[in-house]
């Protein structure tokens, strides 16, 4: 130290070279990082024999005991069935968990994740989804948020990435935990953990031939010892998802899945239904009741109650002929009482094509009842393809219940206007007749204060000139629009319809809205739509609504089943089922064919064999 004497100060001048890893030394005593804490390092030499004894007990007590090292060891909080199930996906080389919605699936898989990737050394963990995104939940909120309040957690992660570009995380014993989308882009990632997130949205060719690939046994250095040379570390694969359609492939996989888990192979499953969630407080009787409400009766009894729907094995369609082609996120509504004022529906705010041809198909009732049919109405968008006919967009749907001719009309009406329809598909057998002669009337409409201008049958070749000139002839009205396209079922029309309609099905001629379930998630994300919604369940429903009627449209074509009577196919509906919505459909995709095929020809003057190929004959 040296002192110095100036202008009455006292100037003690310190050395500056104090050693650099002091300074970090002390800068890190407080770090929340435990590797980067002031600590007494223990070298190999130092390690008692007894010490090593110990680690390894503790170690293979975890191992064997994953759920107690998650209490224990990473401070974690766990109900019972959580220590189950975490339990289970150790002991299990393949396992499967179908549980309803708040049941935590994600976050227990996270969980057993982060354990697995601690546990054993040199782990790589992948995250497969149908799209990125959704497999990414786990990694960006489930895992952030476990790295954010459980120091244990944190201190044995080296890195951890949540961009759009790149899901990872970095363990410092070198295993990993990274995102893959279920697609050709994912081939020749490697895992010694494969998580399925919602697996019944993936496809099965892809799981076959990209994802299950992945597998390969963990590559750890005691292996490279002679007395472990014949130890091998089976791959494991976990399944989650809510129940679905029984169709669907999830259902076989998880029964077989089952039956080597019966069969004392190492597999595993676990079903809960929502009473686990209000058991354990995570949702609330109240809150079960309120969404409920919003839902469709299926989409309820699959997600919340854990139930298997489903057709059997007479049924004439099957969930594989829908489940790709539920790609529609956004409805198009019609006007609310609160915006009549409007010239234009706010709500339609898609752009026409050229060619686009807008539809709107009736299966009409008139008696009121839960035994009797209801009133279907459905929007379609058509698109026209080259050389390949109409996309049909079943963009909406709605259902009355004992409305009379006179409502009915005035509703027909203000959707053709609020949808901009150019076609009206209407069965006119029954109840449809009457509803035709109203159709032909100007219709006043008091709440919007307008008028709706009198509509008859349009002339179309595939209609029957006696039955043109019978139907048209009831149109009191001059000048009415010629626009309403009419169906009168018979055995032999109907089996056309059902053959038309699975083939249409079967060559992707139609795209339907998702799920309510995945509609509201999307909603949610809307600012707009959560301030709109907080405080009225009615105005939530009604945003919901045609997607709850997507659900029900195809629940009821999974519930039909086919007989033969006299040549032709007739679809029959299971107990309890209704076929009023598949009719709407069906009666609207069968003017659509027709126009298919007038497309073709358009396009195709020169060759008709394409032609030919669009139409679907009947014997």
């Amino acid at each position: 130290m040296i002192v110095l004497h100036w202008k009455k100060f006292l100037v003690i001048a310190m050395p500056t070279s104090i050693r650099p890893f002091q300074n970090a030394y002390a800068k890190s005593s407080k770090s929340k990082d435990s590797f980067k804490q002031r600590k007494v390092m223990t070298s190999e030499k130092e390690l008692s024999e007894e010490k090593k004894e110990r680690l390894k007990g503790w170690i293979t007590l975890y191992r064997l005991n994953i759920d107690i090292f998650c209490t224990h060891y990473l401070g974690l909080q766990l109900f019972p069935y959580q220590k189950l199930w975490i339990y289970l996906m150790n002991l299990s080389d393949v396992f499967v968990a179908i549980a309803s919605r708040a049941s935590a699936k994600s976050w227990l898989v996270a969980v057993f994740s982060i354990a697995k990737a601690i546990l054993w050394p040199g782990s790589e963990i992948v995250i497969v989804s149908s799209t990125q995104k959704q497999a990414s939940i786990i990694i960006g909120e489930k895992i952030g948020r476990l790295i954010r309040e459980y120091p244990m957690i944190q201190r044995e992660i080296s890195d951890y990435s949540d961009s759009p570009n790149k899901w990872e995380v970095l363990f410092h014993n070198t295993s990993k935990i990274r995102v893959v989308a279920a697609g050709e882009t994912g081939r020749g990632a490697r895992s010694t953990l494969t998580i399925y997130e919602e697996f019944r949205l993936l496809d099965k060719e892809i799981v076959d031939s990209v994802v299950k690939p992945f597998a390969y046994s963990r590559q750890s250095p005691f292996l490279r010892n002679e007395e472990y040379e014949k130890y091998v570390e089976e791959p494991k694969e976990i399944y989650i998802s809510s129940s679905y359609y029984k169709q669907h492939w999830w259902f076989n996989m998880t029964g077989q899945v089952m039956k080597m888990m019966l069969a004392g192979k190492s597999a595993g499953v676990i079903f809960l239904d929502y009473l686990i969630t209000i058991k354990h407080k995570l949702k609330t009787p109240k809150q079960i009741e309120k969404e409920k409400v919003t839902m469709s009766s299926e989409t309820f009894d699959m997600e919340y109650c854990n139930l298997v729907l489903g057709a059997g094995e007479k049924s004439y369609f099957n969930i594989n002929m829908f489940i790709k082609s539920r790609t529609l996120k956004n409805a198009l509504y019609p006007q609310r009482i609160d915006t009549y004022n409007q010239r234009r529906n706010p709500y339609d705010n898609l752009t026409r094509v050229d060619g686009e041809i807008r539809l709107l198909s009736v299966d009409c009732a008139m008696r009121t009842g839960a035994r009797n049919d209801n009133t279907i109405l459905i929007f379609m968008r058509l698109l026209p393809l080259i050389g390949k006919g109409y996309h049909r967009e079943v963009l909406y749907c709605e259902s009355h219940n004992g409305m009379n001719s006179v409502s009915q009309t005035l509703r027909i009406k203000q959707l053709i206007e609020d949808m901009s329809c150019d076609v009206l598909v209407l069965d006119v057998q029954n109840a449809g007749i009457a509803l035709l002669d109203m159709l032909g009337l100007l219709t006043k409409d008091s709440e919007r204060g307008k008028e709706y201008e009198p509509l008859t049958i349009m002339n179309h070749p595939t209609i029957d000139p006696k039955t043109y000139e019978e139907l048209s002839q009831r149109c009191l009205s001059r000048g009415a629009k010629a626009m309403i396209y009419p169906v009168s079922g018979t055995a032999k029309l109907n089996s056309d319809v059902a053959v038309m309609m699975k083939d249409r099905l079967k060559k992707k001629m139609f795209s339907f809205l998702v799920s309510d379930g995945e509609a509201e998630d999307i909603l949610l994300k809307n600012k707009a739509f959560r301030e709109e919604t907080k405080d009225d369940s009615l105005v939530k429903a009604g945003y919901l609504a045609p997607f709850v009627n997507t659900n029900l449209l195809i629940s009821e074509c999974l519930g039909l089943d086919a007989i033969l009577v006299s040549g032709n196919i007739k679809l029959v509906e299971k107990p309890g089922m209704r076929k009023d919505r598949f009719s709407a459909l069906a009666y609207g995709n069968l003017y659509s064919s027709y126009l298919d095929a007038e497309l073709m020809r358009e396009v195709n003057t020169d060759n008709d064999w394409d032609v030919l190929q669009s139409v679907t004959f009947f014997g």
